[in-house]
């Protein structure tokens, strides 16, 4: 929502022109401008995807390409591609 706000901000501010008063007058600037996006990153690192939604569904393959062949998995991460669809008793 903060960034919606931020976006309609914009918008005016740039329709009045290069010296309109919004542009012109800081306040206004670290009002709509820096707060909004100051709170957006503070709820992106409370609320961070990886944190909220769980170890099974933040899954990502840049760690199995950065991590050389021979290194056993670490536990609590992303299932190598080789077990993903496996089931118990697969073999």
């Amino acid at each position: 929502m903060a960034i919606i706000v931020r976006a309609i901000y914009r918008v005016v501010e740039l329709a009045q022109g290069w010296n309109g008063y919004l542009i012109t007058t800081e306040p206004w600037f670290y009002g709509f401008d820096t707060a909004l996006m100051i709170i957006c990153m503070g709820i992106w690192v409370v609320g961070h995807p990886g944190i909220t939604l769980g170890a099974k569904l933040a899954r990502s393959r840049l760690r199995e390409k950065l991590t050389p062949p021979d290194t056993p998995p670490r536990e609590g991460l992303s299932t190598p591609s080789s077990e993903v669809g496996k089931q118990a008793g697969d073999v």
